[in-house]
């Protein structure tokens, strides 16, 4: 087998991983890796039932995925992918050295440094606007929403984070600020238990402000809309006013679609897409 063969010889003969991302349905085939892992961190992304409950039981990090038969040389993409969701959820570091095997459709086995690619530059580049720990914090909040949704439906959001008074001079409130008049530390991103709160209320119409300490601020504001800004095809209200938003002001802008998909905005563009399935 080439996936087996090949991640074996760069187990045993290169410079070791710090984190093995492994994409397949093959139950044999994980536990034939096992033992040539080591120890070594593994996450599996997998859209085999059978793996995803011997993966509870093991107690080894996993994404259950829809991973369709005819993917081709798309399950690369959708690997990458992946692996860049666990790096921004914070499974893995920048400093990690991560080996991908991929056994769906195709074998292959690869090397990430995410030193090069997209999702670290944009961590650095959101950095000189909101700490990258919080950022990190809002982009996990998102993918929830997208996950979990709404009483078993999908639902958008839209959360701007940073240079606040701006934002407020720009918007306008939909509905009394839910979060006004309450103390710091029951509506701040660090503390976990307050992301439910956070959570049902950017799943409402309007935006939801996170300032640059990560404090909630507001929550059903309607954002001003400018026109000079370029979104693709097929995209609505809530990406025009994350794109406009993050144009007339310093703020960085995350968007849930209705489809599932977390959208990151600067200055007025798209600076980074990923789908949460």
């Amino acid at each position: 087998m080439y996936t087996f063969t090949s991640a074996c010889k760069l187990l045993i003969t290169g410079e070791r991983p710090t984190v093995v991302y492994m994409l397949t349905n093959d139950v044999e085939f994980l536990g034939e890796m096992m033992p040539v892992l080591q120890g070594t961190p593994l996450i599996v992304g997998t859209s085999n039932p059978q793996m995803v409950e011997m993966l509870k039981e093991r107690n080894i990090l996993h994404n259950r995925i829809a991973m369709q038969h005819d993917l081709g040389l798309g399950v690369l993409d959708l690997s990458k992918e992946l692996v860049e969701r666990a790096f921004l959820e914070g499974f893995i570091s920048v400093n990690d050295r991560v080996m991908c095997i991929v056994r769906a459709g195709i074998d292959s086995t690869f090397i990430y440094d995410f030193k090069d690619i997209g999702l670290a530059h944009l961590k650095a580049d959101v950095g000189k606007r909101v700490p990258v720990e919080l950022m990190e914090l809002v982009i996990q909040l998102a993918f929830q929403i997208a996950r979990e949704g709404r009483e078993g439906s999908h639902v958008g959001a839209l959360l701007v984070i940073g240079d606040t008074d701006a934002v407020m001079r720009h918007s306008r409130p939909r509905i009394i600020n839910p979060f006004q008049g309450h103390p710091e530390k029951g509506r701040d991103m660090w503390t976990m238990g307050n992301w439910n709160t956070i959570k049902a209320y950017a799943m409402m119409d309007g935006a939801t402000l996170i300032d640059d300490k990560g404090v909630a601020r507001a929550a059903g504001r309607y954002m001003s809309y400018t026109w000079d800004v370029y979104l693709s095809g097929g995209l609505g209200g809530r990406h025009i006013a994350a794109a406009s938003i993050t144009k007339m002001t310093a703020a960085i802008a995350v968007v849930v679609s209705s489809t599932s998909v977390v959208r990151v905005f600067k200055d007025g563009t798209e600076i980074y897409k990923a789908s949460a399935y």
